[in-house]
Protein backbone atom coordinates (compact mmCIF):
# COMPACT_ATOMS: atom_id res chain seq x y z
CA UNK A 1 0.00 0.00 0.00
CA UNK A 2 2.22 3.02 -1.32
CA UNK A 3 -0.35 5.37 -0.35
CA UNK A 4 -0.10 4.14 3.40
CA UNK A 5 3.79 4.74 3.36
CA UNK A 6 3.94 8.01 1.45
CA UNK A 7 1.44 8.67 4.18
CA UNK A 8 3.66 8.05 7.00
CA UNK A 9 6.79 9.44 5.80
CA UNK A 10 4.96 12.74 4.97
CA UNK A 11 3.34 12.91 8.97
CA UNK A 12 6.17 11.77 10.56
CA UNK A 13 8.14 14.84 8.39
CA UNK A 14 5.71 17.03 9.42
CA UNK A 15 5.52 16.11 12.84
CA UNK A 16 9.19 16.68 13.25
CA UNK A 17 9.02 20.02 11.59
CA UNK A 18 6.33 21.23 13.65
CA UNK A 19 7.93 20.12 16.77
CA UNK A 20 10.79 21.34 16.82
CA UNK A 21 9.24 24.80 15.95
CA UNK A 22 7.40 24.45 19.21
CA UNK A 23 9.98 22.61 21.40
CA UNK A 24 11.45 25.70 22.53
CA UNK A 25 7.84 26.87 24.36
CA UNK A 26 8.23 26.64 28.10
CA UNK A 27 4.02 27.55 28.55
CA UNK A 28 2.08 24.52 27.26
CA UNK A 29 -1.05 26.66 25.85
CA UNK A 30 1.07 28.88 23.61
CA UNK A 31 3.23 25.52 22.28
CA UNK A 32 0.30 23.19 22.05
CA UNK A 33 -1.78 26.08 20.48
CA UNK A 34 0.67 26.45 18.08
CA UNK A 35 1.75 22.99 17.39
CA UNK A 36 -2.23 22.05 16.37
CA UNK A 37 -2.68 25.46 13.99
CA UNK A 38 1.14 24.15 12.54
CA UNK A 39 0.04 21.15 12.23
CA UNK A 40 -3.59 21.57 10.30
CA UNK A 41 -1.67 24.21 8.01
CA UNK A 42 0.35 21.41 7.04
CA UNK A 43 -2.34 18.90 6.99
CA UNK A 44 -4.25 20.48 4.62
CA UNK A 45 -1.64 21.90 2.52
CA UNK A 46 0.18 19.03 1.84
CA UNK A 47 -1.49 16.56 -0.89
CA UNK A 48 -1.02 13.22 0.34
CA UNK A 49 -1.78 14.50 4.24
CA UNK A 50 -5.15 15.76 2.73
CA UNK A 51 -5.95 11.83 3.19
CA UNK A 52 -7.20 12.78 6.68
CA UNK A 53 -9.68 14.75 5.65
CA UNK A 54 -10.76 11.47 3.40
CA UNK A 55 -12.83 9.11 6.30
CA UNK A 56 -12.77 6.51 4.07
CA UNK A 57 -8.91 6.16 3.28
CA UNK A 58 -7.97 6.90 6.40
CA UNK A 59 -9.99 4.43 7.78
CA UNK A 60 -8.19 1.46 5.50
CA UNK A 61 -5.05 3.08 6.61
CA UNK A 62 -6.32 2.92 9.82
CA UNK A 63 -6.85 -0.69 9.46
CA UNK A 64 -3.87 -1.62 8.03
CA UNK A 65 -1.67 -0.08 10.48
CA UNK A 66 -3.49 -2.25 13.46
CA UNK A 67 -3.05 -5.15 11.53
CA UNK A 68 0.75 -4.82 10.80
CA UNK A 69 1.47 -3.98 14.37
CA UNK A 70 -1.15 -6.14 15.81
CA UNK A 71 -3.59 -3.54 17.31
CA UNK A 72 -0.79 -2.19 20.16
CA UNK A 73 -1.03 1.18 18.90
CA UNK A 74 -3.38 3.13 16.46
CA UNK A 75 -1.99 5.16 13.93
CA UNK A 76 -3.12 8.52 15.98
CA UNK A 77 -1.12 7.20 18.95
CA UNK A 78 1.98 6.55 16.52
CA UNK A 79 1.76 9.94 14.52
CA UNK A 80 1.03 11.63 18.51
CA UNK A 81 4.02 10.06 19.87
CA UNK A 82 6.52 13.39 19.96
CA UNK A 83 3.70 15.36 21.56
CA UNK A 84 3.12 12.77 24.31
CA UNK A 85 6.73 13.20 25.32
CA UNK A 86 5.95 17.03 25.49
CA UNK A 87 3.21 16.03 27.50
CA UNK A 88 4.68 13.97 29.86
CA UNK A 89 7.25 16.47 30.12
CA UNK A 90 5.11 19.00 31.22
CA UNK A 91 3.06 16.92 33.60
CA UNK A 92 7.24 15.80 35.19
CA UNK A 93 6.98 19.65 35.52
CA UNK A 94 4.00 20.36 37.52
CA UNK A 95 2.36 22.41 34.49
CA UNK A 96 -0.69 19.92 33.91
CA UNK A 97 -3.23 18.80 36.00
CA UNK A 98 -2.56 15.80 37.70
CA UNK A 99 -5.78 14.07 36.94
CA UNK A 100 -5.49 14.76 33.30
CA UNK A 101 -3.39 12.14 31.53
CA UNK A 102 -1.70 12.04 28.11
CA UNK A 103 -3.85 9.69 26.20
CA UNK A 104 -6.81 11.84 27.15
CA UNK A 105 -5.78 15.09 26.46
CA UNK A 106 -4.16 13.96 23.01
CA UNK A 107 -7.95 12.75 22.46
CA UNK A 108 -8.89 16.20 23.67
CA UNK A 109 -6.56 17.13 20.82
CA UNK A 110 -7.49 14.81 18.42
CA UNK A 111 -11.34 15.88 18.95
CA UNK A 112 -10.13 19.57 18.09
CA UNK A 113 -8.85 18.10 14.98
CA UNK A 114 -12.32 16.14 14.33
CA UNK A 115 -14.29 19.40 14.25
CA UNK A 116 -11.53 21.25 11.75
CA UNK A 117 -12.10 18.31 9.47
CA UNK A 118 -16.23 19.76 9.76
CA UNK A 119 -15.65 23.22 8.85
CA UNK A 120 -18.55 22.77 6.40
CA UNK A 121 -20.80 21.66 8.98
CA UNK A 122 -19.99 24.41 11.45
CA UNK A 123 -19.25 26.78 8.90
CA UNK A 124 -15.75 27.63 7.28
CA UNK A 125 -16.29 30.96 7.96
CA UNK A 126 -14.93 30.26 11.55
CA UNK A 127 -11.79 28.85 10.56
CA UNK A 128 -8.84 29.01 11.60
CA UNK A 129 -10.66 30.97 14.62
CA UNK A 130 -12.49 28.78 15.88
CA UNK A 131 -9.73 25.71 16.24
CA UNK A 132 -7.24 28.20 18.05
CA UNK A 133 -10.23 29.03 20.24
CA UNK A 134 -10.56 25.43 20.98
CA UNK A 135 -6.77 24.63 21.38
CA UNK A 136 -6.53 27.47 23.76
CA UNK A 137 -9.55 26.63 25.95
CA UNK A 138 -8.56 22.77 25.80
CA UNK A 139 -5.17 23.67 27.04
CA UNK A 140 -6.21 26.71 29.75
CA UNK A 141 -8.57 23.78 31.28
CA UNK A 142 -5.82 21.03 31.52
CA UNK A 143 -2.64 23.38 33.10
CA UNK A 144 -1.95 24.78 36.07
CA UNK A 145 -1.96 28.65 36.37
Amino acid sequence: MNRYISFLEENVELKRRVMAEVTDHTDPVEAVTELVRLNLEGMSSNPILAVWYDKDLFARLEKDFGERHGMQRTLAEALNADTHSALERWKAEGKLRDDVDESFLVALLTAVAVVDMHKSDVGVEHFPRLTAFLTEAVMTAVTRR
